[in-house]
């Protein structure tokens, strides 16, 4: 009750700041939501026995993160009601991913699941490439949004990247069947195919490779290679200059303009530049008049942590900062408490992929890496990020109650299943 008291002040605090910034009647509206929903989060948790503490860094996260979204869109009637419906939705997926995933983990962790998984996946991109919509003014941005009639737009990619996770547990964290293979190919093989296809998670595969990978040969391989891949990929480009008009193009331009944001041919230094105005911007604690404050170019989404530096200061981004290390930490910590190497697996992915994806957007928002456009979990404005982030934290708690088991007899039951179907397209052999 002292924690949970503890944390309902800290919601006040927000609230207070909010009405310090001016958007205090606004923000009331999801803060009145966000306590309820916190006192019934923290309170399941304590009935499960899972990890609170990872319920506390999640609700700061997203104090922020709605903080955030309503000082970029306080002149917008409509907002209040959007943060709201976007709150309860992301709440109720991460219930129900709780739910499902502590009664379907013996199924979710079968073998056969890698191929379902990798089958969705393929699925979802396949549409986002038929029909996905361009993100970004002037068709400058990638197509990684699908318009669905009734909700809006979502990003595939951003579901495609949870479900990699649960592949990747799969595929490298089951110690007791390392041996075993994925339709006749061995489980690293195929892991390594199964993530050079979309190439969009190539950085968590790294981190889990290096962790459980057991040919250590092979890490050092690949992590070679990488490195040499990427310096000749980046000098070719330097080399070729493709069009802006080509996805090449676009990568070469966010490269240089890294380097060079001074450079500012066809507006492609224009995010950059803006970005390290803002940094200078915020000080401490933020300006004391909106007049220093400007726009910038997708600012409740890609470069969010660069807007509450620019309105709130460096000590508020050094919040938000601190409670991503939390998050990692308490990650770490679950994975290490698991018996399981299965959900030991699960709970290292998802903390590779808070991890991977934070440090990415917090290190182009400050200037010190190229802009990729990856949204920050639980911060970025966007159902898919905020969905995401909070069905990820719902599994990170299921598997550290230590009550999730694993079914070694349904996995020998279906082995024999899939090698009595495979065994019909074989030929017979004559008898002596």
């Amino acid at each position: 009750l002292r924690v949970l008291g503890g944390l309902l002040g800290l919601e006040i605090l927000f609230l207070v700041y909010a009405f310090y910034k001016g958007i205090g009647l606004l923000f009331l509206q999801i803060s009145g939501v966000l306590i309820v929903l916190t006192v019934i989060s923290y309170l399941a948790a304590g009935w499960i026995g899972a990890d609170r503490y990872l319920i506390i860094i999640a609700i700061v996260q997203l104090n922020l993160g709605f903080f955030i979204q309503m000082l970029t869109r306080k002149g917008d009637s409509s907002v209040g009601m959007d943060m709201i419906l976007k709150c309860l939705a992301a709440f109720a997926a991460a219930f129900l991913a709780a739910f499902a995933f502590f009664w379907l983990a013996r199924w979710i962790s079968l073998d056969i699941m890698a191929l379902v998984i990798a089958a969705v996946q393929m699925v979802l991109i396949i549409a986002l490439g038929l029909f996905g919509t361009v993100v970004g003014e002037g068709g400058q941005g990638a197509k990684i949004q699908l318009d669905i009639p009734g909700i809006g737009g979502i990003q595939p990619l951003e579901f495609v990247k949870v479900m990699y996770v649960f592949a990747v547990a799969i595929l490298l964290c089951k110690k007791d069947r390392v041996d075993k293979k994925i339709l006749g190919i061995p489980r690293e093989l195929f892991f390594l195919v199964y993530t050079g296809i979309p190439l969009i998670m190539f950085l968590t595969a790294a981190v889990m490779m290096i962790i459980y990978s057991s040919n250590r040969k092979t890490v050092w391989i690949l992590g070679a290679g990488t490195v040499v891949l990427a310096v000749l990929g980046i000098g070719m480009l330097m080399l070729l200059e493709p069009s802006n008009k080509t996805m090449l193009g676009k990568v070469y331009e966010r490269i240089m303009y890294f380097s060079s944001p001074e450079l500012d041919a066809s507006g492609a230094g224009y995010q950059g530049l803006q970005m390290r105005k803002a940094l200078a911007v915020g000080g401490l604690f933020g300006p004391d008049t909106e007049r220093y404050l400007f726009p910038i170019a997708l600012e409740e989404s890609d470069m969010v942590f660069v807007k509450l530096v620019q309105t709130c200061g460096v000590v508020m981004g050094f919040v938000l900062l601190l409670s991503f290390f939390l998050l990692i930490q308490r990650g770490i910590t679950i994975s290490k408490n698991c018996k399981d190497s299965y959900f030991k697996g699960t709970a290292m992915g998802i903390t590779v992929l808070f991890s991977m994806e934070s440090i990415i957007h917090i290190a182009y928002n400050t200037g010190i890496g190229p802009i990729t456009g990856i949204p920050l979990y639980l911060v970025s404005e966007g159902f898919s990020a905020t969905t995401t982030g909070m069905v990820m934290i719902a599994v990170l708690l299921v598997i550290s109650t230590g009550g999730v088991e694993r079914s070694r007899y349904n996995e020998s039951k279906i082995d024999q299943r899939v090698e009595t179907f495979f065994r019909m397209f074989r030929p017979q052999r004559r008898r002596a």
